[in-house]
């Protein structure tokens, strides 16, 4: 197998029936990694991509095993994407979500917390590694500040439209990431001067 024939998109298979989707320009080296840390792989399916287009495949493989078929992954970044495709219109009522389109400054409110069932449940060990970080307060704030900005419901509309990562890669500086209807658009990361906020989107 040659350089290129070794760009693509892999899927693990273990043994408890969980799976993991992973992209690299060098599966075999990658899979090399993966079996250094992971005694349990049963096995290994391999899609030959473009560069150009592996974080796209990626995605959609991780929205068709969790969210069309229901499998479990140990996939944490791209599982908590939001669930459904679901437009805002569709979450609220008619007349609340004409009245924030008139004004975006419209809140109802922070609303109900949706159950987040299995997600919450593997994302529960970083949230709780997050909680100890010495900036944890800050980022908390922040979030809730900019989801009391963009959104009329921020708690009844999660999982739905919106989702939040902790620590969402291990060697990064990023403490949390929050994907607004399967785009990125906000992130804190840690720096030595104080938390950055990079958002993707215009006001």
């Amino acid at each position: 197998m040659n350089t290129e024939e070794r760009c693509g998109v892999y899927v693990l298979a273990f043994e408890d029936a969980q799976w993991y989707v992973g992209q690299s320009v060098d599966v075999v080296r990658r899979y090399v990694e993966h079996q250094a840390n992971h005694g349990d792989i049963a096995r290994v399916y391999f899609k030959s991509v473009e560069p150009s287009a592996l974080d796209e495949v990626e995605r959609r493989m991780v929205a068709l095993l969790e969210h069309e078929w229901g499998w479990p992954t140990r996939n944490i970044r791209l599982s908590s994407l939001p669930k459904g495709e679901s437009e805002l219109f569709d979450l609220l009522s008619e007349s609340d979500f004409e009245r924030w389109v008139r004004d975006p400054s419209f809140y109802l409110g922070a609303g109900s917390r949706t159950d987040l069932d299995g997600q919450a449940r593997k994302l529960a060990a970083r949230q709780a590694e997050l909680e100890t970080h010495s900036r944890a307060q800050d980022v908390k704030r922040l979030v809730e500040e900019y989801l009391k900005r963009l959104l009329p419901l921020p708690l009844s509309t999660q999982t739905d439209y919106w989702s939040l990562s902790c620590l969402p890669q291990a060697h990064d500086k990023t403490l949390v990431r929050l994907n607004l209807n399967w785009q990125e658009v906000f992130t804190l990361i840690d720096t030595p001067s104080g938390l950055l906020a990079r958002i993707m989107h215009e006001a």
